[in-house]
């Protein structure tokens, strides 16, 4: 779909590329469907600029950055880690101060080392609280 778009914007009226594009989105093929005639002009990059950003669709469309993606994870490691924090605190409720911190912890320990890892924080705390209750004699 990216490089859909990158052609679709590519296009022009003496070089229309819109054959990776979806009719979903694409108003050419729409118009073409239709039988209406179609301007690529108003919604075309400039080719100059077009040319200076190929290199960043290549990168990005490249198999090696794809695998990054591939088990619906994020280029941006910013993204993926702000996306676990957000699972647990949710944007559209509103969540106390040690909560959102809990989950930014939490996030960090899974963002580095996984979900197995919180297998092992949930044993420190278990022991931790063992020895509270013995401590105090609670039980």
């Amino acid at each position: 779909r990216s490089w859909a778009i990158f052609w679709h914007k590519y296009s022009t009226n003496d070089d229309p590329r819109n054959d990776s594009c979806s009719i979903d989105w694409c108003g050419c093929l729409k118009a073409a469907r239709d039988g209406t005639p179609y301007d690529h002009t108003p919604y075309a990059l400039p080719r100059p600029v077009l040319d200076a950003i190929k290199p960043v669709f290549d990168n990005l469309c490249s198999r090696k950055s794809l695998a990054c993606v591939v088990d619906a994870s994020s280029q941006n490691a910013n993204e993926g880690c702000h996306s676990l924090v957000w699972l647990m605190s949710l944007k559209h409720k509103v969540s106390s101060g040690t909560t959102l911190e809990i989950a930014c912890h939490l996030a960090i320990i899974i963002f580095n080392d996984g979900y197995f890892a919180l297998g092992k924080t949930i044993q420190i705390f278990s022991e931790a609280f063992l020895i509270i209750i013995e401590m105090f004699d609670i039980y």
